[in-house]
């Protein structure tokens, strides 16, 4: 069941990222299932991909960091193309 929800999830980020491709909440998020789910070079690019986006709101800086922390720990380095 929990695997299914996953799936769900996926297609449902992925949906919202077909009509709002820049969506940072979906990015976001879909990096960290992919992640936990062990699909580390997905969320990487994700990852890059959240990072390379221009920062917006008051919660940036700190959703900026953890975007990096999580490109790192997927062995990227912020700012560079993913591996």
């Amino acid at each position: 069941q929990k695997a299914r929800r996953g799936r769900e999830a996926e297609e449902e980020y992925l949906l919202v990222l077909r009509l709002e491709p820049g969506h940072r909440p979906a990015i976001f998020n879909l990096a960290d299932l992919l992640w936990r789910s062990g699909r580390r070079g997905e969320a990487a690019e994700l990852y890059q991909r959240y990072l390379a986006l221009p920062p917006a709101g008051a919660s940036a800086a700190r959703a900026i960091a953890g975007a990096r922390v999580g490109a790192e720990r997927a062995g990227g380095q912020p700012g560079a193309p993913p591996r």
